[in-house]
């Protein structure tokens, strides 16, 4: 008899939490302040809704488990929405392991925006890694900080404002040269064609102190050795792109023009400076290391 019963006020208890979560959903469906998207938040191969807060109408987050078709209540968090700061932008299914992203932006122009990776484990939805994207002008070009920040957060728990104060932010902008990616827009000049006008620097602890200033189809080169300039020129092959560096002017009062070659690629210039034994050739005598790498300063 107690058995049964138990069982009786099980079903009531669920029926009564299915009740409340549908009751929940259609209430929010009707609700111009926000907006629903069909994702697979539990990884079980059948779509769920993932209701969020809309832009400027608040931070709030709910995950509805779709079981037989009845959507339940299974969570209730934040959309990373933040009181003069970034704000909801979208919410887009992920391919990769995680469930979803949770992307936001800063709405008073220029780029800042923060992209929210949520994975789904042992139960729990995690927020696992937050990317901050800021970029600014310099100069002619665009240069953007490109910052991954590993989180391990869980998605319940940030409702409260304590652990919500847990997110990592983007690192300080003196560290972010070396804790995130750096990519600078390549423009189009008048001509149609790619500009690749800056300063790349040697990176590393190489002591030749390389350095390539690039201008138009112009470079000037300097090391701890030599200064040298000429033409530059540029060939695309199978979508990655080459530079060939011919000297037409050099401290060493060369008799004989030279030349040396590089790629272009992630904003920075990339030299095999050496061959073996099979294929053997020599770039750049003063520096020692086998591969160059020399990043775009300005």
């Amino acid at each position: 008899m107690k058995f049964t019963c138990f069982i009786f006020i099980f079903l009531t208890v669920e029926w009564g939490y299915t009740q409340i979560s549908s009751t929940l959903l259609k209430t929010l469906e009707n609700n111009e302040s926000y907006f629903i998207k069909e994702v697979d938040v539990n990884k079980d191969g059948i779509l769920d809704k993932v209701v969020s807060s809309e832009k400027y109408k608040g931070n709030e987050l709910y995950f509805f488990v779709n079981k037989n078709g009845i959507y339940e209540l299974a969570l209730k968090s934040i959309n990373f929405s933040e009181d003069g700061g970034r704000i909801i932008e979208e919410i887009r299914k992920q391919d990769k392991k995680e469930v979803l992203q949770i992307l936001t932006f800063f709405p008073d122009g220029g780029m800042d925006k923060a992209i929210y990776d949520v994975d789904y484990k042992d139960g729990d939805w995690i927020l696992t890694n937050t990317r901050y994207i800021t970029k600014y002008w310099q100069e002619d070009y665009k240069k953007t900080y490109i910052c991954d920040v590993k989180q391990g957060l869980l998605m319940k728990e940030l409702v409260h404002t304590e652990k919500a104060g847990q997110i990592k932010q983007i690192p300080d902008s003196g560290d972010r040269d070396s804790h995130c990616k750096v990519d600078f827009e390549i423009k189009k000049n008048q001509r149609g064609l790619l500009d690749y006008n800056g300063v790349y620097e040697l990176t590393g602890r190489n002591e030749c102190r390389f350095k390539i200033k690039l201008e138009d189809n112009k470079f000037d080169l300097e090391s701890n050795s030599r200064k040298e300039s000429g033409a530059v020129e540029v060939s695309k092959e199978n979508e990655e792109i080459f530079f060939l560096f011919r000297v037409e002017d050099s401290s060493r009062n060369l008799e004989t023009k030279t030349e040396f070659r590089g790629e272009y690629k992630d904003s920075s210039i990339l030299i095999q400076n050496y061959g073996n034994s099979e294929n053997p050739f020599s770039q750049l005598e003063e520096c020692e290391d086998k591969y160059l790498v020399l990043k775009r300063t300005s």
